[in-house]
């Protein structure tokens, strides 16, 4: 593959995940709308109302400008890469590789959605509340889910920062 390719590659799967993410999100509403029906019966779904809400709020929010994001950048850069390669490269290299870039941000992820992870699972563990169990339950959902999105769009960052990385 060219750069030129890959970078098609790298922001369509971007923007895939991102109106993934916001139909995720669209799809945790709706099943918080039914917690919020029956919950009143339920501890365990009221505990997990909480973590799910945010979650299906920010799928929503986040894919849903990501998306937009991702589509602009798919308009703008391939016809800013086709005009000047060298500072193309350096303007991408500069975003993935800089201070505060793409690339830097991997770590700090894993390990707050480990730390979620091992919140709920001390949660589960330790609390005899059935509201305290659900809550745990949302913050697994929650671990869980930031290491599989973030799994991906690592895997597409590698992929295409190796690419750019060439000469």
């Amino acid at each position: 593959m060219d750069l030129t390719e890959t970078l098609i590659w790298y922001y369509k799967g971007e923007r895939n995940e991102a109106l993934w993410l916001a139909g995720f999100g669209m799809f945790l509403m709706i099943m918080n709308a039914l917690v919020w029906k029956n919950m009143h019966a339920n501890d365990l779904l009221r505990g997990m109302l909480y973590p799910l809400l945010f979650l299906g709020l920010l799928g929503i929010f986040a894919g849903g400008f990501n998306a937009w994001n991702n589509q602009k950048r798919l308009a703008e850069l391939p016809r800013i890469y086709a005009q000047d390669t060298q500072s193309f490269k350096l303007m991408e290299t500069e975003c993935f590789e800089g201070a505060g870039g793409v690339n830097s941000w991997w770590l700090p992820l894993k390990i707050t959605w480990s730390v979620l992870l091992l919140i709920g699972i001390g949660f589960g563990f330790l609390s005899k509340s059935d509201w305290w169990h659900g809550f745990a339950i949302g913050l697994l959902l929650w671990g869980t889910f930031g290491w599989v999105v973030d799994g991906f769009a690592h895997q597409r960052a590698k992929i295409y920062t190796t690419e750019l990385l060439q000469p």
